[in-house]
């Protein structure tokens, strides 16, 4: 099947030369990092924007408050939309290794959970930094 090189614009098929398409999937993560952080840093701007304005200004503890249950929800919805829903229920076949179908691993639910426990103890430990940012802009801004 051809494909655009990023870099000259021709139309390649696989056998020819430039990239390959297992090179250029592998910046696939690099690339879909940055709209994750900037909805996450979205999401927490308007969360402690709002708690700024009703409060006059941030404090340590109701800005902890904030941010650690925002995080947990963003791990709880990636167990449950993505790892359960989408990964375990529609099984899409972008998802499914070639050769793997149908293998015990992709209905191992206790690996969900154990990844979601230790996303429990990441967020708690990423609200932190957070909340000292925050506040440490809003005193910068305020």
């Amino acid at each position: 099947m051809p494909w655009r090189s990023a870099c000259s614009g021709r139309w390649l098929s696989p056998t020819s030369s430039g990239p390959s398409p297992q090179r250029v999937s592998a910046y696939g993560p690099q690339l879909a990092t940055v709209p994750l952080v900037a909805v996450l840093g979205l999401v927490v701007f308007l969360a402690l924007r709002q708690l700024s304005d009703g409060s006059g200004g941030l404090a340590l503890v109701d800005t902890l408050i904030v941010c650690t249950p925002m995080f947990q929800t963003w791990n709880l919805l990636d167990l449950v939309l993505l790892d359960w829903f989408l990964l375990m229920t529609l099984k899409p076949s972008f998802r499914v290794i070639p050769g793997t179908e149908g293998t015990a691993g992709y209905r191992d639910h206790r690996f969900h959970i154990r990844q979601f426990v230790n996303g429990v103890a990441l967020a708690t430990v990423l609200a932190v930094p957070v909340t000292l940012l925050a506040l440490a802009i809003d005193r910068l801004l305020g």
